[in-house]
């Protein structure tokens, strides 16, 4: 699609009479890179904040964790290919209906023209996220040694004391059977896939002041949880309560709570040993966070899937109370903080006049 310099949205009807589109991507120009500046800065200062801090503790910071190359591996294969992939699936469908309907779709050759462009930024910003969870990382199983305190139980007391003296998680857990306990695993384990289909979502629509939005989102509440549960350290019930999840064992979930328990201890008895998944932490819910965060670009597509994506999101803070990775305020938390923190990103890298409003 032609972006075209007025304060008016260009339309799909605009672009399909002008055989001169070239496109329905906006590609770089040098005035496009200036959107990456406040998330190259940001990533900077949260490294500078992480490598102090450790130093002063006189703990070490890794800048390759273990199992960073096959995190990053699979994090850049969703969004590089599976995402912008089923983007122009989703837009050939659409160009289809529209031609039963007697319109006049674009060309396929234009659809498929810039591509190469919408993966070459997407690789760009998801590599970008992928340094900015290195600080994070080294950081997040070194706070029990700084701060030892744990506040789960202030946190069960006055969760309690809001559903009548039964916590959410221990009741849930006590009402699910073995296979919607799957389910529920399965539902939680969707959060990267969805974030970085988001951030596809958030590029097409909005270029890169869209993906870098929603980068820099996804950045800041890194730091916000990793620094909250620095002052106010959770583990949450999984964690506290092990015996409620016995028939977790046999589930990713069960597996990957054996596995960060077992890092932090060794981080404890030896600090360098830094996994790319590593720590633990209840408040907020960075889980819940991310998908907040990513799902307000989802207004972009049709209703029915933007309804359909609302009920996975509400399904998603249900699953992270469900398995007992956090109490229900921590996913409370997580959205009220991605609800502010992408009001305060969209202030720092505004919208720009040219804007693509397509017809779905």
């Amino acid at each position: 699609m032609r972006i075209m310099p007025t304060k008016e949205p260009v339309t799909l009807s605009d672009r399909a009479c002008d055989p001169s589109a070239q496109g329905w991507y906006k590609t770089f120009t040098p005035t496009t890179w200036r959107p990456l500046a406040p998330l190259v800065a940001f990533m900077v200062i949260f490294y500078a904040l992480v490598r102090s801090l450790l130093f002063l503790a006189g703990l070490p910071f890794c800048w390759i964790p273990y199992g960073e190359l096959q995190i990053a591996g699979t994090i850049l294969v969703v969004c590089v290919i599976l995402g912008p992939l089923g983007l122009l699936g989703l837009r050939i469908v659409r160009d289809m209906t529209l031609q039963i309907c007697g319109g006049i779709p674009p060309a396929l050759k234009h659809r498929v023209a810039d591509l190469p462009s919408l993966m070459r930024d997407t690789f760009m910003l998801a590599f970008i996220y992928l340094l900015v969870l290195i600080p994070y990382v080294n950081l997040k199983p070194a706070i029990p040694l700084l701060n030892p305190i744990e506040y789960d139980t202030l946190f069960e007391s006055f969760e309690s004391a809001l559903f009548g003296g039964v916590l959410p998680t221990q009741w849930l857990m006590a009402h699910s059977s073995t296979w919607m306990l799957a389910c529920w695993d399965g539902i939680y384990n969707l959060l990267s896939l969805f974030m970085f289909v988001s951030l596809t979502i958030a590029l097409y629509f909005d270029g890169i002041r869209g993906g870098a939005r929603l980068v820099l989102a996804y950045s800041i509440g890194l730091f916000l949880d990793v620094f909250f549960t620095l002052l106010f350290p959770t583990f949450g019930p999984l964690f506290v309560h092990p015996e409620w999840f016995g028939d977790l064992a046999n589930l990713p979930s069960g597996e990957l709570s054996q596995f960060l328990a077992l890092t932090v201890h060794q981080y404890a008895q030896a600090p360098g040993h830094v996994y790319a998944c590593a720590g633990i932490s209840a408040m907020p819910s960075y889980h819940v966070y991310g998908w907040i965060c990513g799902f307000l670009y989802w207004r972009h597509l049709p209703r029915k899937i933007f309804l359909a994506g609302l009920v996975l999101t509400m399904l998603n803070w249900l699953s992270t109370i469900v398995l007992g990775w956090h109490y229900a305020l921590d996913g409370l938390a997580g959205i009220l903080l991605a609800l502010a923190v992408s009001w305060l990103v969209a202030r720092i890298i505004p919208q720009q006049h040219e804007t693509i409003t397509e017809q779905w």
